[in-house]
């Protein structure tokens, strides 16, 4: 469990940063579901 909560730290951490980038499926479902970088990183805790 500490490995997860490691690993969503870093996430989190990465978007605080801006270190990251979207692949170009995730900017295809973003656009199709109509979800802003914004919706991601309230989601995320980045923002």
């Amino acid at each position: 469990m500490a490995i997860v909560a490691a690993s969503i730290k870093s996430i989190r951490q990465k978007f605080a940063e801006d270190q990251f980038e979207f692949s170009k499926h995730a900017v295809d479902q973003s656009i199709a579901h109509q979800i802003l970088v914004r919706e991601v990183r309230e989601a995320i805790g980045g923002e």
